[in-house]
């Protein structure tokens, strides 16, 4: 069975992501002071989910 193409893969990781970005958010909000840091830790926490999805589907 050949890997899935790129376009499938990130199509995948949205549809997760997207399941899951309201709780993800609403946990980070509680951990830091204001909604701007909230949404800067936001944006770190999505790159490093792509960069463990994109690995683990090397396997």
């Amino acid at each position: 069975m050949s890997p899935p193409s790129e376009h499938k893969r990130h199509a995948q990781f949205l549809r997760h992501y997207a399941e899951s970005e309201v709780a993800l958010h609403t946990f980070v909000r509680s951990l830091v002071p204001t909604r701007q840091v909230a949404s800067e830790v936001m944006q770190d926490v999505i790159l490093v989910l792509w960069e463990k999805f994109d690995a683990a589907a090397d396997f």
